[in-house]
């Protein structure tokens, strides 16, 4: 149960720190905060500079805080939590593969650009989580039942 709460609380602080572009972090120093709360965006252009919307780092700290969401929610499905396990599952899989494909302007000169970020509902879904995973804890078999 622990391990899980850390992975959940890891997919928030990663997905914090992303949406803000770490302005969570050096606000305190300049006073400056911004965010991005949901995001649909696609960009298709020939010819034209591509604008990176997003820094490097702010796109890895995207990619690892998605990962780790479909392993949680991975885990919320496999443990009864269908719709709550579904949702996380398919937006964490929609983000992850938007900043995959936001990851390859390094690596490959293209003017596409397709994003798909909804940190806020995952915000709201990861304390219903937290909620259902401890309620699936408690009522869990631990093994020392006379009849386990």
């Amino acid at each position: 149960m622990l391990s899980r709460l850390a992975l959940l609380v890891a997919h928030l602080v990663l997905l914090v720190l992303a949406s803000t572009s770490f302005t969570v972090v050096t606000f305190f120093a300049n006073g400056r905060f911004q965010g991005q709360y949901f995001n649909y965006f696609w960009q298709h252009g020939w010819g034209s500079r591509y604008q990176f919307p997003y820094s490097l780092s702010v796109v890895l700290t995207y990619l690892a805080a998605y990962a780790v969401g479909v392993v949680v929610y991975t885990v919320a499905y496999r443990d009864g939590a269908k719709i709550i396990g579904s949702v996380g599952l398919l937006l964490c899989a929609a983000g992850f593969a938007s900043f995959t494909f936001e990851a390859t302007h390094w690596l490959v000169n293209h003017y596409s650009s397709l994003i798909l970020s909804s940190p806020i509902v995952l915000g709201v879904l990861a304390p219903v989580t937290a909620i259902q995973q401890s309620r699936h804890g408690a009522t869990e078999p631990t093994g020392d039942e006379p009849w386990g």
